[in-house]
């Protein structure tokens, strides 16, 4: 379980919202313990699987609102990817436990929703988006480098100065170019 991606939970699992806990760190890093529904009427040995979410409970009480918390129909999680809210969510974690008098060993962290495969599905499709509008503009960037480089050594005295003294004109470099673009004389 230490290494899953997306999990679908066994019917009946359902989020403890009363040992829910928020700490608050410029943002509010919110967990709630993921629990079968057997589980409401007793307390677990150890409490590992969590869900989370941000800005989306108090610090100070259970009113956890993260997710798809309110839907009867999700048991899905995806896991946490995001190594610098780790800590905080951690930190929550510890905050229920002193408040509660629960143990977490191991906790693994979940955004809870309804249907793992369909938001690894969005996912997929916002980060398809955000590549292949990188893709044009540095498509048009590139364009538009290229035209202003063609401009710039088709007209060659857009680069090299001359001199008029004695009646001939005698190219000299552009001190700004390399020297291996420089006329030879």
């Amino acid at each position: 379980m230490m290494d899953a991606g997306e999990v679908n939970f066994a019917p009946g699992t359902q989020l403890d919202l009363n040992k829910s806990m928020g700490f608050h760190n410029v943002e509010t890093y919110c967990v709630a313990p993921i629990t079968s529904s057997r589980a409401a009427d007793y307390q677990l040995e150890a409490y590992d699987f969590w869900a989370v979410g941000m800005n989306c409970c108090s610090s100070g009480k259970a009113d956890f609102k993260c997710g798809e918390y309110n839907n009867p129909k999700a048991r899905a999680g995806l896991r946490l990817m995001k190594d610098d809210q780790r800590e905080f969510f951690r930190l929550a974690v510890q905050k229920a436990q002193s408040t509660y008098q629960i143990k977490a060993v191991h906790p693994l962290f979940f955004v809870w929703v309804k249907d793992a495969e369909s938001a690894v599905e969005e996912y997929h499709e916002i980060a398809l988006q955000g590549f292949m509008i990188g893709t044009i503009l540095y498509f048009f960037f590139q364009m538009v480098m290229v035209a202003c480089t063609a401009i710039c050594f088709a007209k060659p005295n857009l680069f090299w100065y001359y001199s008029h003294s004695n009646s001939a004109a005698t190219p000299l470099t552009n001190p700004l170019l390399p020297m291996w673009l420089a006329p030879e004389k």
